[in-house]
């Protein structure tokens, strides 16, 4: 029968903002809850940490949400497993309530079957356990929780030696972009190039590829330039807090003066927010034949790969 318990609890297990994760247990949910078939309201408690800690690293589509209802070990487990779905359904349906997608969602209700040791009406087992991971690949939520997302503060950044195949035929495009827009405002000196650049998280060994897109002001009286083989030189930087190799940009400048070896360049990095943006001197390794200088107008940097493992040059 129906009582009510008090108000909502909640626990957070592991948090990481400027990651976008969170791992938390809503707990203390009224006992039997779902007495009469009656769906009963979430705590206001419960609500405000979804509001404040949960739903802002999901608007945009920009993480994923695994939601595991339990159960006590007093009564049926059929019962149990009923009120476990109820739980876990109440926080889905206020999470699609204020903007959150379905297909951010992944919810499991697991019971009593995790209480067998416990006391019979333990509150922290009258519970929703809830982990908020970042959507790395833009893909619907696995069944099964996935491992929590590997995060750093300290990072290598290099020019790649090759286009990965995701961009190749855009980087064509570019190319013929960067003419056309040089015929356009043939009297301006303004124009467009990509490069390939690895980040790579020497914590961990994992790494992303990215694609550097922009629209520059400067001079140039080069004949040519080529990419440098496997990579260019690595140039260490640090973030103020962990994040993950995958968090860079989208925003994204260049600085650039160089001569017939190399070109010194200046790099902006957006990083998520909360953290301060990356600004670091790097030395492309991009061979120029005469003399280069540009500012960017316009860029973007942009994740092509999900985090692959890396064991450095």
């Amino acid at each position: 029968m129906f009582h009510a318990t008090g108000v909502g609890q909640h626990e957070i297990l592991y948090e990481n903002s400027a990651a976008r994760i969170i791992e938390a247990l809503l707990y203390n949910f009224d006992f039997d809850d779902f007495y009469g078939h009656k769906i009963r309201p979430l705590k206001p408690a419960h609500t405000k940490f979804l509001d404040e800690h949960v739903i802002p690293l999901l608007e945009g589509g920009k993480g994923h949400i695994w939601i595991q209802g339990s159960a006590s070990r007093i009564g049926t487990s059929d019962w149990n497993m009923t009120l476990s779905q109820v739980r876990e359904g109440s926080v889905q349906a206020y999470l699609l309530d204020n903007g959150v997608n379905a297909d951010q969602i992944e919810v499991n209700a697991v019971g009593s079957s995790l209480t067998a040791h416990h006391a019979l009406d333990d509150d922290r087992d009258r519970s929703v356990l809830i982990w908020v991971y970042p959507n790395i690949d833009h893909k619907p939520p696995t069944k099964k929780v996935p491992k929590r997302p590997k995060t750093s503060t300290t990072f290598r950044i290099a020019v790649d030696g090759s286009y990965p195949p995701l961009w190749k035929r855009h980087h064509d495009h570019i190319s013929w972009g960067g003419k056309i827009v040089k015929k356009i405002v043939k009297k301006l000196p303004i124009s467009a190039r990509d490069i390939p650049f690895i980040i790579w998280d020497t914590t961990n060994n994992l790494a992303c590829k990215y694609i550097y897109i922009g629209v520059e002001f400067g001079f140039d009286l080069s004949i040519g330039s080529s990419l440098p083989e496997p990579h260019g030189p690595w140039t260490d930087f640090t973030t103020e807090k962990a994040i993950g190799c995958w968090q860079f940009g989208r925003d994204g400048r260049l600085t650039t003066m160089g001569d017939w070896k190399t070109a010194a360049t200046y790099i902006h990095i957006e990083t998520p927010a909360g953290v301060k943006n990356v600004h670091a001197k790097i030395q492309l390794g991009i061979a120029v034949k005469g003399a280069q200088g540009s500012t960017t107008l316009a860029g973007d940097f942009d994740l092509m790969s999900r985090p692959e493992p890396f064991g450095g040059p």
